[in-house]
């Protein structure tokens, strides 16, 4: 005889009473896409602030409270908490300085996330994103024109789709195919 059942596929693999985060986000940044390290550039801050926001979950029980620390640990703000775990936070940065970011999220029972987790280094650059890309681009295409293909391959992202050698190999072709190469770009 036919069984029914039903999974519930994202709870496998955790413990139902641990305080986790279904979603997290800095500056529409997501959490668990970053590194350690983000750089966030003055211009392209959204009314000048850093926003945090995600949702706390515990799988029985209510999620009574949401703190961030911007100072590795030392000092925290409320953030703003709904009814089903989604928070949201705001803080306006200082351009050249680097936080130290936690979130701590409280189910009223007293039980929290592993804080040490949710670590993040937000830098904020005073260098404007569009100095940052030209200056990148004319490393790049500085690199391509003249035939450098390790220098070239520096710049290649760690998570690029391609792979590595498949890349290296189609550069060194263009090199040994193309007598004069020239590049332009804007």
């Amino acid at each position: 005889a036919p069984v029914n059942a039903e999974a519930f596929w994202w709870l496998f693999a955790k413990n139902e009473n641990e305080v986790t985060f279904s979603y997290l986000y800095v500056n529409k940044i997501a959490y668990d896409e970053s590194g350690e390290e983000i750089t966030l550039y003055r211009d392209f801050l959204e009314d000048g602030l850093v926003n945090i926001r995600g949702r706390a979950v515990i799988g029985k029980g209510q999620i009574g409270s949401v703190s961030i620390s911007l100072d590795g640990k030392e000092n925290w703000e409320s953030a703003d908490l709904s009814e089903d775990g989604a928070f949201e936070y705001y803080f306006r940065p200082e351009t050249g300085k680097t936080y130290d970011i936690y979130i701590e999220a409280i189910e009223t029972g007293g039980r929290t996330n592993n804080v040490d987790e949710t670590y993040k280094s937000i830098t904020i650059s005073d260098t404007s994103y569009r100095e940052v890309i030209n200056n990148r681009l004319a490393q790049i295409f500085q690199a391509y024109m003249q035939r450098d293909s390790m220098s070239f391959m520096n710049f290649v992202s760690w998570d690029f789709v391609g792979g590595d050698l498949v890349l290296e190999q189609a550069v060194n072709k263009d090199f040994r195919n193309f007598a004069e190469i020239e590049i332009r770009y804007n």
